[in-house]
């Protein structure tokens, strides 16, 4: 069906392929670990990042000082119906082309990944930078380049990069989806380093064209599960993430982990052990989960897109009344 969508260009062909990677391999992780696709070291809910930014965002002061007009939301239900209805996600797009273009252009490009991050996985990054450097002459480098370890301000290791000159790929450790959120620190290092043209290993070396990190060709560390979280973390209490421990913590200070290493008593029942929480938690839980992560795999299986896939297909909907449509 991708072959077929990238050949033909169909909205309902891509749209089914889109449904088929939906339903057969990223909502069966969903169901069966009950771990968040962004992070799967957290059961779903997962409460980090939490959302309360948004009311930081919309606050007259902040919105006086960036010159925004309007509010800012999260997501919006239409537009990601209108993508899906287009199968937007089975097309090629031309992303690897578009990255080609910047490393011609002489624009630095660095490729980060947290390896919590089950979505866009750190594991499926190595494919796409193997690639550049198989096709961009400005990445040709990095075949004879190894993974280094990043040095950072905090003197930890928090994270590996593997660069030729302009181009990097870079692993986090420990971190979900969004890498500020989880390691604000080596984030904001590794951002001053591109800006100031500087290497992403130290940034202390000035990058040329024949800069080469040296080390191993395969980013092997495991830092095993010492942050994976056992049951659903957080209930009534708000908590918040310690970003040096890579631990959820109360709000008065105390832990929340619920690891293998962690002091706490059992508080809910685990999943493989005895199902989900009681059904009074799991609605309280819920209510409490409005990030944007879960809003937005909620709407792809509210079935919106769906729905409107058949109103078209019945007549309902004309086509010219359709994101993309003509195709």
């Amino acid at each position: 069906m991708t072959i077929a969508c990238n050949t033909l260009g169909t909205n309902s062909v891509c749209a089914t392929a889109d449904d088929f990677c939906l339903n057969q391999v990223e909502y069966l992780f969903d169901i069966y670990t009950g771990r968040d696709e962004y992070d799967i070291r957290y059961l779903a809910p997962d409460p980090f990042p939490p959302t309360y930014y948004i009311d930081h965002l919309n606050s007259p002061r902040v919105q006086a000082a960036i010159g925004a007009y309007v509010n800012f939301s999260e997501s919006n239900g239409a537009v990601s119906a209108a993508f899906g209805n287009t199968g937007d996600d089975d097309r090629e797009i031309g992303v690897t082309q578009a990255m080609r273009d910047l490393l011609a252009a002489n624009v630095t490009l660095i490729l980060y990944w947290g390896d919590a991050d089950y979505v866009c996985n750190w594991l499926a990054g190595t494919v796409t930078a193997d690639e550049l450097s198989q096709t961009s002459p400005q990445a040709a480098g990095y075949s004879s380049a190894g993974f280094a370890n990043i040095s950072t301000s905090d003197g930890e290791v928090h994270g590996q990069v593997r660069q030729s000159g302009k181009f990097a790929y870079v692993r986090i450790y420990e971190s979900g989806h969004e890498v500020p959120f989880y390691k604000p620190l080596v984030a904001l290092e590794m951002f001053e380093r591109v800006v100031k043209g500087l290497d992403i290993e130290t940034g202390e070396i000035s990058v040329g064209a024949s800069y080469r990190t040296s080390g191993p060709k395969v980013s092997s560390f495991k830092e095993g599960n010492g942050t994976v979280q056992f049951e659903v973390v957080g209930g009534e209490e708000p908590v918040v993430y310690d970003t040096a421990t890579g631990l959820p913590v109360f709000e008065n200070g105390t832990s929340a982990d619920t690891g293998p290493n962690s002091q706490n008593p059992p508080g809910l029942r685990r999943r493989w052990d005895g199902g989900v929480v009681d059904e009074e938690m799991r609605i309280r839980r819920e209510k409490r989960a409005r990030g944007r992560k879960d809003r937005l795999r909620n709407e792809r299986r509210n079935g919106q897109k769906r729905g409107m896939r058949a109103a078209r297909q019945k007549g309902v909907m004309r086509r010219d009344q359709l994101l993309g449509g003509g195709l």
